[in-house]
């Protein structure tokens, strides 16, 4: 399944930022079109990419904050022949570690955490030196890819694979087996979900609440995001969104989630096409 998007550019006025921040943020005038005016050449690519290709996802294109185009093409679920709907919540993937930067700043904002202070501050036992929240957005951190080496224990062991893991409990399995990370810290870029995954941690372990709570309550709902949640398997046993993930060779097979569907911070926020563009309108007027 693919999720495209296409934002505006241009910001607020700073003078305005504050006044405008206290007003409720007006969502369903970001989200006016008529398909009867949406873009002919975009939708005749769409159409052709679609057909040709086997395109299957939902688009939304947008221009100085106008939506100039969006459609739903294909199926939720190819296997029981579900239309797509442009309210579907696809499963985001990486998209999520953009709101969990988010989230982060606001608790640096806010004056509950430093940018440069170290995981071992909110978990003593963290195995390694030197890792910084800083280090950890901007993906040198130099840790190792939690996913192959808490797959390769599961495996090992024969532990229960339906079960997701929370990130505490990646947390304390990466005290315990201390795994040999990549690189030393700062010496070099290397995109991974540890980092964000750690991030996502500390976020429980700051606000106190669960990851899916803190988003809910401090973006999703100021924004006015009300299509976008938090799934956790460590929390769902099925996970309730409508869009299933298939192989994209057959569309015979969908995607299973496992374990590894877990932990959130890297991964976890589900949403739409509208919804990415409110939040990304709510970023740029300082929401």
């Amino acid at each position: 399944m693919l999720l495209l998007i296409s934002c505006s550019s241009g910001h607020s006025d700073s003078k305005n930022d504050n006044k405008d921040s206290e007003k409720p943020f007006n969502t369903a005038n970001l989200l006016k079109y008529d398909p009867k005016n949406g873009d002919k050449q975009i939708d005749a690519f769409m159409q052709h990419l679609h057909k040709v290709s086997g395109f299957n996802g939902n688009v939304l294109v947008a221009k100085k904050g106008k939506i100039l185009y969006e459609n739903a093409f294909g199926w939720a679920n190819h296997l029981t022949r579900d239309s797509l709907t442009i309210n579907s919540q696809f499963e985001l993937a990486s998209v999520t570690k953009t709101m969990t930067g988010t989230a982060i700043m606001q608790l640096w904002e806010r004056g509950k955490i430093k940018l440069d202070q170290n995981v071992k501050d909110f978990f003593p036992n963290f195995p390694y030196d030197g890792v910084t929240i800083r280090l950890l957005l901007t993906h040198r951190s130099g840790m190792m890819n939690y996913v192959y080496f808490v797959d390769g224990i599961y495996r090992s062991q024969h532990l229960n694979q339906r079960k997701g893991l929370t990130n505490a409990e990646v947390m304390d399995m990466i005290a315990q087996y201390k795994p040999p990370r990549f690189n030393k810290p700062n010496a070099s870029f290397l995109y991974n979900n540890s980092n964000f995954m750690v991030l996502g941690a500390i976020i429980e372990k700051v606000s106190k609440m669960s990851y899916a709570d803190y988003m809910k309550a401090n973006i999703f709902i100021p924004a006015g995001m009300k299509h976008t949640a938090v799934y956790s398997k460590a929390v769902y046993d099925k996970i309730p969104a409508d869009v299933v993930g298939h192989d994209r060779n057959s569309w015979r097979y969908s995607v299973a989630q496992n374990f590894l569907d877990g932990p959130v911070g890297d991964k976890g926020v589900y949403s739409t096409v509208e919804d990415l563009y409110i939040f990304d309108q709510a970023l740029r007027a300082g929401r």
